[in-house]
């Protein structure tokens, strides 16, 4: 098979498992190398690729690429990687915190994900300080930078981090009462 990537993406849109099969074959070679550069483990690297082509096949008829295939396919690797950097992040700060951590699988993580992000808003309300308030929501929830809590609030960056700190607090006090 030798069509262009146009071509296998319009037949990967109307279920065409050998197009599937060709993109498999052209990328996953250029795809684990990526990713082992990434993880340097090879099995890591083998399951990142595993999810990516896994994620492309679910998403085949509603994935628009606006740039190449083979860039689109890169920058999935990088998500991915960055999905796991976060979850190990995630999982060293539980460990750090508590000296354990323990994690049970959801059958359904978006919802559990859901979850979550509702008792943080409804914990982020109930920030005694306005202010504090304010500057948490910035910073956790629209990942503002303290540079631009400094320029918003007209505040210090030291100042920023110090009501997000005792924002922080209130939200630890607040979840470990529950």
């Amino acid at each position: 098979m030798n069509y262009v990537d146009k071509e296998l993406l319009s037949r990967l849109r109307l279920d065409d498992e050998s197009a599937f099969a060709e993109i498999y074959r052209r990328y996953q070679p250029l795809l684990h190398l990526e990713a082992y550069f990434k993880l340097n483990q090879h099995e890591e690297a083998q399951d990142l690729v595993q999810e990516v082509f896994t994620s492309l096949w679910l998403r085949r008829r509603d994935i628009d690429i606006s740039l190449s295939l083979k860039a689109y396919l890169l920058r999935s690797i990088h998500y991915q990687y960055s999905n796991i950097v976060r979850s190990r992040t995630s999982f060293r700060k539980c460990i750090a915190e508590h000296g354990t951590c323990t994690y049970t699988a959801s059958v359904h993580p978006q919802l559990e994900l859901k979850d979550l992000r509702t008792r943080l808003y409804k914990g982020i309300e109930h920030i005694s300080a306005s202010t504090c308030r304010l500057i948490v929501k910035k910073v956790l929830l629209d990942q503002w930078s303290y540079k631009e809590i400094q320029h918003e609030f007209n505040v210090t960056p030291a100042n920023a981090r110090n009501q997000v700190s005792r924002g922080l607090k209130e939200l630890r006090s607040l979840f470990s009462a529950k």
